[in-house]
């Protein structure tokens, strides 16, 4: 349980943060080559990355529509708080060997709605960059 619960907090915190929550190919240059790129909540890595010959990433520009990952990043935030307040109650609990039941049920809900919050993330999927690159996870 408590292996799950820490694991899926810092999976949440590496989704939020770094541009390697789906990749996608593109097809660039006259051999028409394929080449793999990444998309996260915040930052993606651009096509031009491909010619440095190393991969990074860039914040979303006005290039691409901002609603899907406006909207993907509002929930990963959300998951992330929700999931930081359930793990905080669940480690006061476990180094103070008590907590208040309302809390204690609070943090309940919060790793549930945490869990939906981050199924929210996957409207990334739908924006404009993703669809250009046939993104995956």
């Amino acid at each position: 349980g408590l292996f799950s619960v820490v694991t899926g907090f810092m999976g949440c915190m590496y989704a939020q943060f770094t541009c390697h929550f789906a990749t996608g190919k593109a097809t660039v240059g006259g051999n028409q080559g394929e080449f793999e790129l990444r998309a996260g909540l915040w930052k993606y890595s651009p096509i031009n990355s491909v010619f440095e010959g190393y991969s990074y990433c860039y914040g979303y520009s006005s290039d691409y529509g901002a609603r899907a990952e406006f909207i993907s990043r509002t929930f990963g935030l959300l998951a992330l708080i929700a999931g930081t307040y359930s793990v905080a109650v669940l480690w006061t609990y476990l180094l103070v060997v008590r907590t208040n039941e309302f809390y204690w049920k609070l943090a309940v809900k919060a790793a549930l709605a945490a869990g939906l919050f981050q199924c929210g993330t996957f409207i990334l999927f739908e924006s404009e960059y993703c669809t250009e690159i046939n993104c995956s996870m």
